[in-house]
């Protein structure tokens, strides 16, 4: 079974995608087109590891839209 996880898309909807995301899904998530979400929606926080000393991820910078 391949691991999955939740993206929130450009129009959001949520989405649950393999991983690794393919070329083309993984330059939206890069470029900030796709959000990595829990299931619910909800903001992802990366889990805590044994080698990062049980510190979090730091959050992804909020999205900023710019207006034509």
């Amino acid at each position: 079974m391949a691991d999955t996880a939740y993206f929130r898309g450009e129009g959001g909807h949520v989405w649950e995608m393999d991983l690794p995301l393919s070329d083309q899904h993984a330059r939206a998530h890069e470029e900030g087109r796709l959000v990595r979400v829990n299931k619910d929606g909800s903001p992802y926080t990366e889990p805590a590891t044994k080698e990062s000393g049980g510190k979090r991820a730091p959050k992804a910078p909020a999205r900023t839209e710019e207006k034509s």
